[in-house]
């Protein structure tokens, strides 16, 4: 039912309904890994981590802002001239930027990796390339005979499907997180549904579906939804694995390949994730 006198209603009270309307908060969301984020950067005197006597001071770092963006979908751009006023100053302090199609003829939203709050997905089938890339992106053509530095990634929050850590979660895994993402924080351990993220295929640049944890979604409530997705001829087998095991199980592989020197604080949480 259309309430036919809003517009009559003081212009506070008005801009104080739209904004109501907005998302209060971005959520934890999730960007899906991709090859190609592994690239040389040049320090000048100015940049942090310059050294004077070093050849080149060429770093080989990884490039957060190089991973594809995530849509937002903000119907109140479309409701009015006023509402689209507030929706864009909204987008604009959420740093959302706006992409054109191909056609030139619309545009949609989407927002930028960000390291404190968003998490780096990985998925199972992306895992091999996600061990192996920075290794072999030094030995690239284009890199051949430069004096290297590495960089550790900036990444503080590292998502990995469920079926990464069954049966184990690997020593080759390990060791790149020990080497090229040592400022990881916590692992989110997606136990269902794993994200489909369907990059926007009309666009001039890849955008893709947004996926955010369930903040509602508390340990419990995880083993819950990992029970009722698990199939197949192994199902009762892998039942019997809950997930609290599985999360006391990756601490102590991380512990005991480490030699316990890395990653003490590290923390591992089973997560539910939503398609938004």
């Amino acid at each position: 039912m259309a309430f036919r006198l809003f517009p009559r209603l003081p212009t506070e009270l008005r801009q104080q309904i739209w904004n109501a309307a907005l998302p209060r908060e971005i959520g934890q969301t999730l960007y899906c890994y991709k090859t190609g984020c592994w690239e040389p950067r040049q320090l000048t005197e100015v940049d942090e981590g310059f050294e004077p006597t070093h050849e080149t001071n060429l770093y080989l770092t990884f490039q957060e802002e190089l991973l594809d963006p995530v849509l937002f979908e903000i119907p109140l751009l479309f409701v009015n001239r006023e509402a689209r006023i507030v929706a864009q100053q909204w987008l604009t302090r959420h740093g959302i930027d706006s992409y054109q199609s191909k056609d030139d003829h619309s545009i949609v939203f989407a927002c930028r990796f960000n390291t404190d709050r968003d998490s780096l997905y990985v998925d199972h089938d992306a895992l091999s390339y996600f061990i192996v890339e920075p290794g072999e992106r030094e030995f690239a053509l284009d890199l051949t005979g430069k004096p290297l530095m590495f960089s550790p990634a900036s990444v503080k929050h590292l998502a990995l499907p469920v079926t990464v850590f069954l049966p184990e979660m690997g020593y080759e895994l390990v060791y790149v997180l020990e080497e090229f993402y040592s400022h990881i924080q916590e692992i989110w351990m997606v136990v269902w549904p794993l994200p489909d993220f369907q990059p926007l295929s009309s666009l001039k640049q890849n955008v893709n579906r947004r996926w955010e944890v369930d903040p509602t979604r508390n340990e419990t409530a995880c083993q819950q939804v990992y029970n009722e997705a698990l199939d197949g001829d192994n199902k009762e087998a892998i039942r019997k694995v809950t997930v609290q095991d599985l999360v006391q199980r990756v601490k102590v592989e991380i512990n005991r390949a480490t030699n316990g020197q890395l990653f003490k604080d590290l923390v591992i949480r089973p997560v539910v994730a939503l398609r938004k």
